[in-house]
This record gives C-alpha cells, structure tokens and sequence, in this order.
C-alpha cells in the first residue's frame, strides 16, 4: 500500500500545506485520509478516485472516519449549539 504525506498531497493540489490543513479541520472537501501518531496519511489508490471523481463531479463514498464532517460555522463558534 502507497501512502502519500499531507505536503504531498498540497502539491498534487496546488495549494500550501497550511491550506490542506484548514480544509481537513474544516471538513471541506479533501482526499480520504487517517492518522498514524502525528502523521496524516493518504493512500493513493483512494486519492487518484477522489481527483477522478472531482473531474468527473461524482462523489466517491466517504470513509466512516469522514463523514461526521465539522460544520464551518459551528467550528468559529467553537462547536454545535447545545440542545
């Protein structure tokens, strides 16, 4: 299994790693991706249908990991509103 870094991936993307950091942490849409330690990790496979699936304007299913994505307004506001 190929694994690709985050700065690796901000390459592929054209945009700074910082950029890919804000989108991961802001549930916006990024590559399929898990932590090992510290690290993100991307495996490659995944990340060439993720950019198919771009191009192409379907989305490819989510991992489990991903899809309790963080709403941006509720991120500012420091979470969702309490019920």
């Amino acid at each position: 299994m190929d694994t690709l870094t985050l700065s690796e991936i901000s390459k592929m993307l054209r945009i700074s790693d910082h950029t890919a950091r804000n989108r991961l942490s802001m549930g916006m849409p990024m590559p399929p991706s898990f932590r090992v330690g510290k690290r993100r990790l991307f495996i490659k496979t995944e990340v060439e249908v993720w950019l198919e699936a771009q191009k192409s304007g379907s989305l490819p299913p989510v991992p489990a990991m991903q899809k309790a994505a963080v709403n941006p307004i509720d991120a500012v506001r420091g979470g969702p509103p309490m019920t």
